[in-house]
């Protein structure tokens, strides 16, 4: 996530003053999801108050659960259980 020049320095900006770093992740995101594959998305901030990635909960697909935030070191099982929960309800048809 920290560019190379050093970790919270600013970051190059591309169009729409968005961080170059983020417009990748976006479209990286949105070309696996043109696939009609599901991504979660995990935002670990456990010893930090940054806000709520927007990068990452637009990333995650549409759905409940698909986006967590975990602020606890204690809430790591939970935000995985969730997911396989999820994942074992998909069935694979022809």
């Amino acid at each position: 996530r920290w560019p190379s020049y050093g970790a919270g320095s600013p970051q190059n900006t591309c169009a729409g003053n968005v961080p170059c770093i983020d417009a990748r992740q976006e479209k990286l995101c949105d070309a696996i999801k043109k696939d009609n594959i599901t991504i979660f998305t995990i935002q670990v901030n456990i010893s930090s108050k940054d806000p709520e990635s927007q990068v990452l909960k637009g990333c995650a697909s549409p759905g409940t659960n698909n986006f967590q935030m975990i602020t606890q070191t204690d809430q790591t099982a939970s935000a995985f259980q969730n997911i396989l929960t999820q994942i074992t309800k998909l069935r694979i048809a022809q």
